[in-house]
């Protein structure tokens, strides 16, 4: 019934959940500790709501980087998350007045961005860059239906067919780009088995064994 409300919501009146309730369960992993405290490279990115731009937060890794080494990395991971419909644009303050929306609207498969990154600042030669890339799961796609379709007919396929164009396009720049040298692992799940909010135990418990059997297949050794 909660889940069915929060669909009726997001339809109607606007964003399906609250950040309240992200946050927190962030906060449980995260705690305070700051971005500039990973002990990796990153590069997270998102969409700046209110200047409409593409954006990218980065640890320090090229001297460019330097000012979002003090924000709560649980800010940074809602600033990533806030997909559209789902939440409103998670408020970043460490940036005054800014907001921002999941990166996925532009960066669905950041494989290009981190490609990108690569060449450009650490200055990795293009031919010592390889790539693992790790999905989230895919399920069977196809827009046969919609050959004659108007926009309402469309409605969340026309979402899926931009975000599943983005992926297999980036995906396939980068293995281009590295000649072959891009290896990805992605299940293939049944239509229907899991959505981008349904965080319940049993479904994150399925997600599981899945991923493991999938990251110990001989092709992905």
């Amino acid at each position: 019934m909660q889940r069915l409300t929060g669909t009726v919501r997001q339809l109607v009146w606007g964003p399906k959940h609250s950040h309240a309730i992200l946050r927190d369960q962030l906060s449980l992993v995260l705690g305070e500790k700051r971005f500039g405290e990973s002990k990796t490279r990153l590069l997270i990115p998102t969409y700046d709501a209110i200047g409409a731009r593409i954006f990218v937060m980065n640890t320090a890794h090229h001297p460019r980087f330097q000012y979002d080494m003090e924000a709560l990395a649980v800010d940074v991971a809602l600033a990533t998350s806030a997909a559209p419909t789902y939440f409103q644009p998670a408020v970043f303050p460490n940036h005054a007045n800014c907001s921002y929306v999941d990166g996925d609207v532009w960066a669905n498969a950041p494989v290009m961005v981190a490609h990108v990154e690569a060449v450009s600042f650490p200055n990795v030669p293009l031919e010592d860059v390889d790539i693992l890339s790790i999905g989230t799961t895919s399920t069977p796609f196809s827009i046969a239906q919609h050959v004659d379709s108007g926009a309402l007919e469309w409605n969340a396929g026309l979402v899926n067919l931009m975000s599943e164009a983005q992926v297999e396009s980036a995906a396939a720049q980068a293995s281009l780009l590295t000649r072959g040298l891009l290896h990805r692992i992605n299940k293939t799940a049944g239509a229907g088995d899991y959505s981008l909010d349904d965080a319940r135990p049993e479904k994150i418990h399925q997600l599981i064994n899945p991923g493991r059997a999938a990251g110990v297949m001989k092709e992905n050794l």
